[in-house]
C-alpha cells in the first residue's frame, strides 16, 4: 500500500499559504542564518501544519485536510511534509509529500526496518550512538521525514525497543541489527505500531528524568500513556505532571506578581522547559511521526516574530528548539489513535471541525482572515527611525565581544539592562553608565532607586546620548564587570528585522554560551 503521495492540486493553495510566509521574510534576514533557516523548514511546517489559520479556531491545515480526505477514508490519518532539495537553495521550490498512516501500512514502522536494515552486517556509530554524518545523508534520502531530529527520534527508539546490539570492535562503535528485529517485523502493522508507541511513552519518561534531573517515579511511562489515551489541554497535562512534585501551580497563575515568592519564580521559570520537553518528546512525535493524536494551537503563525527568533538563535548557535517545540492549546486521537488506544469516549464538541462546510467554503472563508492577519504582521513590523550598530566587549577580556544593533527609541534602562544580561553581569539594579561630552567630560547615568548622586536613566530613550559613528563609551556594575562600547554606525531601521538584536559574537563568547542541547 502506497503510504506517500504527492500534493493533491486542491490543497497547494493552503499549503503555499506557509511557503509564501515562512520564505518570504527568511529572504530578509543574514546570510548567515540562510542554511540554518532552511534546514528548520520542515519543523517550522510541521509546528504550522497544526496552528489554526484563524485564530481561536480550530481552522488548522491539518484538521482542513484531513476533513477534506477522510470523507471517504475515515480510518487513515493523512499529513504533509515538507520535502527539501538539498541541492536548491529556494525554498519555494521545495516540495509537499502526503502521508498516509493506517493499521496496515505505516510510515513509522518501514522507517524502523529501513534503518535496522541499514546496520547489515554492521554499521559505525558515534559516541553518542547516533548515526555517522556520511550515512545520516544516506538516510535520510529514505526515511519519510527528511530532516535530522526524525532521525534522531528513530534512532533513539530503536535503541530503547532493543532494535540494535553492540559489536566487539576496537578504537570505534559498531552495532548491528539485533535478532529481536525477525520476531518484531513478522508480526502485523497493528502489532509493531502499538509496540512502537508503548515504546515512545518509555523513551518521553526517560528524557523526561533525565533532562530535568527528576527523581525516579514523577515522570513515568505510565504518565504518557494517559496523556495518549485521555487527550486533554496542556494546560491540565502541566497542572496534572507538576502535582507528582507537590507543586499547585493553578495557585502560582492565581498569584499576583508582586506577591510571588522566589520559589514561585523558580517554578514559573521552569514552564518554558518543561513545555519544550512535552512538545518535543511527546507530542510532536506521537502526532508528526505516529499520526496518532492531531494538536491544535488557537493562535496563528506570525512569521516576523519566528523567523526573527530563529535567526537570533542561529547567529548565536543557540538551539533552536526553543522556537521550535511549542506545546499546543488541545489534541485529540485521531482515527488511527483511538483504534489503537481509544476508549469510546466521544469528543467534545468544542473540538469537532464544522463537517457543514466543503474545503473550498473554508478556502474562501478563511481569505478574509488571512488578509487581516498579514496586515497586522505588516502594521507592526514598522521599521526604526536609526539603528545604532554597537560593539560591545568585556574591558579585560576583549575576546569577549557581540556586536548590538539597537534603535535610538529603546528605553535607555531597558538597554543598560539587556547588554548586562547579554554578558551575564550580576546585579543589574546599580549599574553605571559613562559617555564623554562634547567637551570630554564624563557624563554618568544610574537606574532610578540608585543611591548614586548622578544622572537617572528612567524616562530617557538611547537618543538622548546623542551618539555618532566612532563613539566610545561604557558599561559597569562594578569594577571587576565592565563593557566598552564603541558606535560602529548608524544606519536606518530594516522593517523586516526585529530589534534590539545580536548581529555577531566572538567565537570565545558562543563557545561560554554553550550549554548541553538536552531538550
Amino acid at each position: 500500500m502506497n503510504q506517500k503521495q504527492t500534493t493533491q492540486p486542491r490543497h497547494i493553495e493552503l499549503l503555499s499559504l506557509f511557503l509564501n510566509g515562512y520564505t518570504g521574510m527568511c529572504a530578509h534576514m543574514d546570510l548567515t542564518c540562510q542554511k540554518g533557516l532552511k534546514e528548520a523548514a520542515p519543523l517550522v511546517f510541521s509546528k504550522w501544519y497544526y496552528t489554526a489559520i484563524a485564530a481561536d479556531t480550530l481552522l488548522s491545515p491539518a484538521n482542513i485536510i484531513a476533513q477534506d480526505l477522510n470523507s471517504k477514508n475515515e480510518d487513515k490519518e493523512y499529513q504533509y511534509t515538507l520535502q527539501l532539495d538539498p541541492l536548491e537553495q529556494d525554498l519555494n521550490k521545495s516540495e509537499f509529500m502526503l502521508l498516509s498512516y493506517s493499521l496496515e501500512s505505516h510510515p513509522l514502522v518501514d522507517d524502523l526496518r529501513k534503518i535496522t536494515n541499514f546496520c547489515v552486517p554492521a554499521c559505525k556509530m558515534d559516541e553518542n550512538l547516533f548515526f555517522m554524518e556520511e550515512d545520516k545523508n544516506t538516510l535520510l534520502k529514505e526515511l519519510s521525514h527528511k530532516h535530522e531530529f526524525y532521525l534522531e527520534y528513530l534512532t533513539r527508539l530503536a535503541w530503547w525497543m532493543g532494535l540494535f546490539v553492540y559489536m566487539p570492535a576496537i578504537h570505534t562503535k559498531k552495532v548491528q541489527r539485533a535478532p529481536y528485529c525477525d520476531t518484531l517485523f513478522a508480526q502485523s502493522t497493528e502489532f509493531i505500531l502499538k509496540t512502537a508507541a508503548e515504546a515512545a511513552c518509555e523513551l518521553a519518561a526517560e528524557r523526561f528524568s533525565f533532562s530535568m534531573d527528576l527523581e525516579q517515579g514523577i515522570a513515568t511511562p505510565s504518565f504518557f500513556l494517559k496523556c495518549l489515551v485521555a487527550p486533554a489541554e496542556t494546560d491540565q497535562i502541566f497542572i496534572d505532571f507538576y502535582k507528582r512534585v507537590d507543586v499547585d501551580i493553578e495557585d502560582i497563575w492565581q498569584t499576583q506578581p508582586n506577591d510571588l515568592t522566589e520559589d514561585d519564580k523558580a517554578i514559573i521559570s521552569s514552564f518554558l522547559f518543561t513545555g519544550i520537553m512535552l512538545d518535543k518528546w511527546f507530542i510532536s512525535p506521537m502526532s508528526s511521526f505516529f499520526g496518532l493524536i492531531r494538536p491544535i494551537s488557537f493562535t496563528p503563525i506570525k512569521y516576523f516574530s519566528l523567523v526573527n527568533n530563529l535567526s537570533a538563535l542561529l547567529i548565536m548557535e543557540h538551539n533552536i528548539g526553543a522556537e521550535i517545540f511549542t506545546p499546543p492549546s488541545y489534541y485529540t486521537l485521531t482515527s488511527l489513535g483511538q483504534s489503537l488506544f481509544g476508549d469510546g469516549t466521544e469528543e467534545e464538541e468544542k473540538y469537532k471541525m464544522p463537517n457543514k462546510l466543503s474545503y473550498d467554503q473554508i478556502l474562501e472563508a478563511l481569505d478574509r482572515e488571512i488578509e487581516i492577519t498579514r496586515f497586522e504582521e505588516v502594521f507592526y513590523m514598522g521599521a526604526e527611525k536609526d539603528i545604532l550598530s554597537i560593539h560591545a566587549s568585556r574591558k579585560d577580556q576583549p575576546e569577549f565581544w557581540k556586536i548590538i544593533e539597537v534603535g535610538i527609541t529603546t528605553p535607555l534602562d531597558e538597554f543598560c539592562r539587556d547588554l548586562c544580561a547579554a554578558f551575564c553581569m550580576d546585579d543589574t539594579s546599580d549599574y553605571v553608565l559613562t559617555i564623554l561630552d562634547e567637551n570630554n567630560f564624563p557624563l554618568e547615568y544610574s537606574p532610578v532607586g540608585s543611591k548614586k548622586s548622578i544622572n537617572k536613566t528612567g524616562d530617557k530613550t538611547i537618543e538622548h546620548l546623542w551618539l555618532e559613528k566612532g563613539d566610545i563609551f561604557s558599561l559597569a556594575t562594578s569594577k571587576t564587570n565592565q563593557l566598552t562600547l564603541e558606535v560602529l554606525e548608524v544606519t536606518g531601521g530594516d522593517p523586516f528585522i526585529l530589534y534590539p538584536r545580536v548581529k555577531a559574537q566572538s567565537p570565545a563568547v558562543t563557545e561560554l554560551e554553550k550549554f548541553d542541547e538536552i531538550f
